[in-house]
């Protein structure tokens, strides 16, 4: 009977350590991110999910380690070139996994990024070819004809449900981002509560933009924004 009591008292005690293990090492999982995944928040939007790239204009990332090395991929990631931005706004551990995801298709995990800082990540990387910030930040380098508005205020001018139902539809010319996951969505509009625009006035059961001094697709001549 000793025994038998002494046996349950070591079964139980690791099996406990066996779930705390498992807590553990689940809620570590939760708070990293690897190269990977950061590429796809700032990278993928122009060269690809699968690094296939755009040709000529965005080129594909597939060979990269054959064609550049790595101090001259960390360059271009922190100091932008030609069309591409800077994308200084990533730590320096976070440029290092995303080269070596590049070079070695692994890497290091570093820390997740959540809400708003995510958004930054998403919007830098998908939205700024075409989009301002500010008004008075340089012509983005894909902005073409009637330019789209600038980012500063736009949680101001719209509703979440708004600012969803344009991301899935695409007006205009703008392309449908309805493959973000809902968690995407969600970060990038608390990223847009940051920017806040001054001169924007809040309408937003009409859905018009309401602010003056755009004078471009903020004038709402098309009206594909208020679809």
């Amino acid at each position: 009977m000793k025994n038998g009591k002494i046996w349950l008292v070591y079964t139980v005690t690791a099996l406990f350590i066996t779930l705390l293990i498992t807590l553990v090492q689940a809620s570590d999982g939760q708070g990293a991110m690897s190269g990977k995944e950061l590429f796809k928040l700032n990278c993928a939007g122009c060269h690809g999910q699968n690094l296939q790239g755009n040709p000529p204009v965005y080129p594909s990332l597939q060979d990269v380690s054959k064609r550049l090395s790595r101090s001259a991929v960390h360059n271009q990631i922190q100091q932008g070139k030609n069309l591409m931005p800077p994308f200084a706004h990533l730590s320096e551990e976070q440029r290092e996994a995303i080269i070596d995801y590049l070079f070695s298709g692994t890497s290091k995990s570093v820390k997740a990024v959540t809400g708003a800082e995510k958004g930054e990540m998403l919007v830098r990387g998908n939205c700024l070819s075409c989009h301002r910030i500010n008004p008075d930040d340089p012509r983005p380098t894909e902005a073409r004809g009637m330019e789209p508005a600038h980012l500063s205020g736009a949680a101001q001018r719209f509703s979440y449900a708004r600012f969803v139902n344009i991301i899935d539809r695409g007006p205009c010319y703008m392309p449908s981002f309805s493959h973000l996951s809902e968690t995407d969505k969600e970060s990038i509009y608390a990223y847009l509560e940051t920017l806040k625009d001054e001169g924007t006035q809040v309408n937003r059961r009409s859905g018009r933009w309401g602010w003056h001094g755009q004078g471009r697709c903020g004038s709402g001549r098309c009206g594909g924004c208020r679809r």
